[in-house]
């Protein structure tokens, strides 16, 4: 129903969802009910990175489900096959990759210490030059109080923040990279927090795969000792653009 009401409003009022030289190649509307979609998504499976505590699982209904038009990411307590923390981290790398576009989420982010949800991309050559050669692109990420939006390659950072409210907990917001031959841009809430310059940087003018992932503690998710589990990412869609020649 939501997917159907999208495209209705996208064929009449295309302004209301997109700027007028986009339009949609791609999304998950999350409209449907049990795991994530296997045509758009894959898994990274078991601790993958920044010494967070979560054990990413494969296909495991408790920490990635769709229900109600709605994805949920959780950290759960729940000390499974003896890991003590289990999540998801749900991938499009070798089902759906990009390049140049415009990428975006609506999501509702826990705001609670210890908690690390984000939205982001990697270039799709990470196995053959690996990380950070591959480009790194953070659309969204949450830790200690604030939101980040990140364009990151060898050492050098871009980095925007913005702090969050108590509000944050109960709402939803948009987040969204608009991506051309000449620069990343990144918004929150159609507001551009970040923009870089790429027309000579050979890392972000290759394909790319987006990461949907729900962390907690680690190197920059900090402390658990307050962390009150489950620790829910709610996603309502994902969604990308082209723009028109």
């Amino acid at each position: 129903m939501k997917r159907a009401l999208y495209f209705f409003l996208f064929l009449f009022f295309p302004c209301m969802l997109s700027a007028q030289d986009y339009t949609l190649v791609w999304s998950d509307e999350f409209d449907y009910n049990g795991l994530p979609d296997t045509d758009y998504w894959n898994y990274e499976v078991g601790y993958v990175r920044n010494n967070e505590l979560q054990y990413y699982t494969e296909a495991r209904i408790e920490n990635a489900h769709v229900e109600n038009g709605y994805l949920t990411i959780e950290v759960k307590k729940d000390h499974w096959s003896n890991h003590t923390y289990t999540s998801a981290s749900i991938i499009t790398k070798g089902k759906k990759e990009f390049i140049y576009g415009r990428f975006e989420i609506r999501a509702k982010i826990n705001i609670q210490e210890g908690s690390w949800p984000a939205f982001w991309s990697l270039g799709t050559n990470i196995g053959e030059v690996g990380w950070p050669a591959c480009g790194e692109v953070d659309i969204m990420e949450y830790y200690r109080g604030k939101t980040l939006m990140n364009v990151f390659y060898g050492n050098e950072w871009n980095t925007s923040t913005d702090k969050v409210d108590s509000t944050w907990a109960q709402e939803f917001h948009v987040w969204r990279m608009d991506w051309d031959e000449n620069s990343i841009k990144l918004y929150q809430d159609d507001v551009l927090f970040t923009t870089e310059d790429i027309t000579n940087n050979e890392l972000f003018h290759k394909p790319i795969y987006l990461i949907v992932n729900q962390a907690i503690g680690g190197t920059s998710g900090g402390s658990i000792e307050n962390t009150q589990c489950p620790v829910k990412l709610i996603v309502d869609y994902v969604r990308v653009y082209k723009k028109i020649p």
